[in-house]
């Protein structure tokens, strides 16, 4: 569970036309099959998923949504980023989740970065074998030799428009949202805080009641870090928040 397909990286752009191909997508399956769908969606994915929910022209196509590690307010997620982009990294896990965001952010806009293509191959190589594969030391010896200088903040900061953030935002875009919603969140996420699938819960319990959907704060499942697994109590609640993919 720990590993990360292939291709999860791949986009590291913000383009509201993904949530117009999400919707085509979710309209043809369900009248193929001539019945609701469920959706499902990790990190950006989940926020989409919730974003497409909320639109009263694909609502009623969907039965539910389980989302991992989505945000509420994108905005919100890379003000906080940038404000701890300075900050030191201690343990290992601090160095992959950190590694991790700027390979990804970077690999998204590398059209506006003057790396030689051998680099840009070595780093995607990097991203393709991150998870599951690469050492924490031959992720930072990618990160001493490239990035350890680069202004990051800065190619950040060159690609947010907040009109473009706040249509890929579930925050204020929920409010036709029909079917249930489960948020699973790792409490210790670095990537995307866990405040956000809080503000998420909120947000859809004040729209829909409290009964619309759940949050399940769990360490087996993270946006970069293999995780515990021995936690019994959490495998149980994550199994009962899973229900729908099984019924």
């Amino acid at each position: 569970m720990s590993c990360r397909p292939s291709k999860a990286w791949l986009p590291a752009r913000w383009e509201p036309r993904d949530l117009d191909e999400l919707v085509d997508t979710v309209t043809l399956a369900a009248n193929e099959h001539q019945q609701p769908v469920g959706l499902i969606g990790f990190s950006f994915g989940g926020s989409y998923a919730l974003i497409v929910a909320g639109r009263p022209e694909v609502s009623k196509h969907i039965q539910w949504v389980i989302t991992f590690g989505a945000y509420h307010n994108l905005e919100h997620v890379f003000e906080e980023y940038l404000a701890n982009l300075d900050s030191k990294s201690h343990s290992d896990t601090e160095w992959d989740d950190a590694i991790y965001q700027r390979l990804v952010f970077l690999y998204g806009h590398r059209d506006t970065i003057a790396f030689s293509p051998e680099v840009w191959q070595e780093m995607e190589i990097l991203l393709r074998r991150y998870c599951c594969e690469a050492s924490i030391e031959e992720k930072r010896r990618f990160y001493d030799r490239h990035l350890h200088n680069l202004d990051i903040a800065g190619v950040i900061r060159r690609s947010l428009e907040p009109a473009v953030l706040k249509k890929l935002s579930p925050a204020g875009n929920m409010s036709s949202l029909k079917c249930p919603v489960t948020l699973i969140h790792d409490r210790h996420d670095n990537v995307v805080p866990p405040v956000q699938a809080e503000r998420l819960l909120s947000e859809l319990q004040t729209l829909h009641g409290a009964n619309c959907c759940r949050l399940v704060m769990t360490s087996l499942l993270s946006h970069v870090s293999p995780s515990d697994l021995l936690k019994v109590h959490e495998i149980v609640q994550l199994a009962h928040a899973l229900a729908p993919l099984v019924e």
